[in-house]
């Protein structure tokens, strides 16, 4: 059974797969049950944090990246456009293959 963040939740930031404040435990065992590739669209796929339809080892780096207490809340959905990609992946940052990903996902 794979988690969805809840909904209703305000406070979720990237990476926070259950919506709890922090990123921790229980989102790395909803990123490993969600591993494999994503179902087909619509069908969400919120461990696929580097958006290329498949939550494998770059998710799991991502999300260990992430680990502890948000800061600001952010958005966990997939990004839209070029300015999302590089809000969640700089290019300073150690995760350039994620950003790159990030980007031809958005371009298609």
């Amino acid at each position: 059974m794979i988690l969805i963040p809840d909904q209703d939740c305000q406070v979720c930031c990237f990476a926070d797969l259950d919506c709890d404040g922090s990123v921790g435990v229980k989102d790395l065992l909803i990123l490993l049950g969600a591993w494999g590739p994503c179902p087909a669209p619509p069908a969400p796929c919120d461990a696929d944090l580097d958006c290329d339809g498949t939550v494998g080892v770059l998710d799991l780096l991502i999300l260990l990246g992430e680990w502890g207490p948000c800061g600001a809340p952010i958005a966990t959905t997939p990004p839209q456009n070029i300015q999302d990609c590089m809000d969640r992946f700089s290019a300073e940052s150690e995760d350039e293959l994620a950003l790159i990903k990030c980007l031809e996902t958005v371009s298609q």
